[in-house]
């Protein structure tokens, strides 16, 4: 019998590359001047990846702070070679 895992494999899949130390800094940078920048009342300001280089800019309408068009997925790490199964 075969496991559902290799029958019904996720649907979207992303591999990336490990950061370098000086690109790992750069994000770290970028994200505390969003913070700064934020503290100072600058509000409609967002990071964005452009070529795998973040900057900092305005936020469109699409992108509210509020994040109600929004929304992050965060997965748990864990041991397990396949994905958690609430996510088929």
């Amino acid at each position: 019998m075969r496991s559902r895992a290799t029958t019904n494999p996720p649907l979207l899949v992303s591999v990336v590359r490990d950061r370098t130390l000086m690109e790992r800094q750069q994000v770290r940078q970028v994200y505390a001047d969003l913070q700064q920048r934020r503290k100072n009342g600058e509000n409609n300001i967002v990071v964005r990846h452009f070529n795998g280089v973040p900057s900092i800019v305005q936020a469109n309408k699409d992108f509210q702070l509020n994040n109600t068009t929004h929304r992050h997925v965060t997965l748990a790490k864990t041991n397990q070679l396949e994905p958690p199964r609430d996510l088929w």
